[in-house]
């Protein structure tokens, strides 16, 4: 997906219709990589005045599932959406009919009132609309959707609220036709890497508390770590390279075989790098780095293909430069003010006023490390 907007095509009853759906909400409909951003910037946000912050992973059951058209449909109409998208949408859910067919016997037809279809590109649209009503009770906490992943970030001063705001998700679940899985939910306490853990108050019941969590396929831990993410990289990493080998074995030579290199190993080592490469230190990025090495020396890349550090910072070239430009953009909210001044100065990649930095960690988060690129 993009960061801006997605030009959708689907086939309904019979014909292909394009449709442009943009951004709203918290986050929209937006890459993993921005989602991933815009999460960990707000919890180093929160670690600048907080000992720690509650991150707690929610999981509905079925939750495309059980969307009722009927609700949807009423929420579309709260937006201002063009009369040709709504009516097209009505008109996509209705008369849709289901049967089961057991060996040769049969039922008869019965219309579907309820579930989005999670593999359309229509679906996790549909469950944004539906969900958009979906607040937390309490400021500045914080609830975090993509799609069908829902996400609460709560600072160490609301700890006692918790219990209130996973009622309040609960009980709008149910007006929803949604059911909280409190045996499925999550919850991590983030705090910074001190030699002095801080007093974290006993877990939410019901609610598994864990060390290590995975979001949208990064990995991290409870001290902003991400040792577990390139663990898990180097093994995909491994695996690819077996699997590459046994092509090349059948055949596959030349460019054909760096294409799927390319859309393969290197697609795993890059996926939403600009979110978690500043949080890894010199070691995990040179094992990193080894892999692709390792893959020019075989034959399976190029040798003129550029480095991983490269890669990585022409990614976030590219996407703090789409952020700037963009002020629809769904991490344009996170830049700072423009400086303005009087005085000529060397040129830099932005005329933004520097945030202070109150802790390593922050230095790490995307935002932080583009806006300060320059100076160090």
């Amino acid at each position: 997906m993009s960061n801006k907007c997605h030009d959708l095509e689907i086939r309904v009853k019979g014909h292909t219709r394009s449709l442009k759906v943009v951004p709203f909400d918290r986050l929209g409909m937006v890459s993993t990589t921005s989602a991933i951003i815009y999460l960990l910037h707000q919890i180093t946000q929160f670690l600048q005045e907080h000992e720690y912050v509650h991150l707690i992973a929610l999981d509905f059951s079925k939750a495309f599932d059980t969307v009722r058209h009927h609700t949807l449909i009423s929420k579309l109409s709260h937006f201002p959406l063009p009369d040709c998208f709504h009516n097209w949408l009505i008109d996509f859910l209705q008369s849709r009919m289901h049967q089961t067919k057991v060996g040769q016997s049969q039922s008869t037809f019965l219309p579907i009132n309820a579930s989005i279809i999670q593999g359309s590109g229509l679906g996790p649209v549909c469950f944004i609309f539906n969900a958009s009503d979906l607040h937390p009770t309490n400021p500045p906490n914080i609830l975090f959707k993509y799609a069908d992943d829902t996400y609460l970030i709560i600072p160490k001063t609301n700890s006692a609220l918790i219990p209130r705001e996973v009622d309040n998700i609960s009980r709008r679940a149910e007006r929803n036709n949604l059911k909280l899985n409190t045996t499925k939910s999550l919850e991590m306490v983030i705090h910074l890497p001190t030699r002095k853990q801080p007093a974290i108050p006993p877990a939410i019941c019901g609610i598994t508390r864990v060390k290590t969590i995975t979001i949208l396929g990064i990995t991290f831990t409870d001290t902003l770590s991400l040792a577990p993410h390139v663990s898990s990289l180097c093994a995909k990493v491994a695996r690819s390279l077996y699997a590459l080998k046994t092509l090349r074995a059948h055949g596959l030579q030349g460019k054909p075989l760096h294409d799927v290199t390319q859309a393969t190993m290197v697609a795993q080592l890059l996926y939403a790098s600009q979110s978690w490469w500043g949080y890894i230190g010199q070691e995990d990025k040179n094992k990193l780095e080894s892999s692709l090495t390792k893959a020019k020396r075989h034959g399976f890349l190029s040798a003129k293909c550029n480095n991983l550090v490269e890669m990585v910072s022409d990614l976030d070239e590219s996407l703090f430069n789409n952020i700037l430009r963009d002020p629809s953009h769904v991490l344009h909210q996170l830049l700072p003010p423009t400086k303005h001044t009087s005085y000529y100065l060397r040129q830099r990649s932005h005329s933004l006023t520097l945030p202070d930095l109150h802790s390593n960690l922050e230095h790490r988060n995307f935002m932080y490390r583009m806006l300060y690129k320059d100076i160090y």
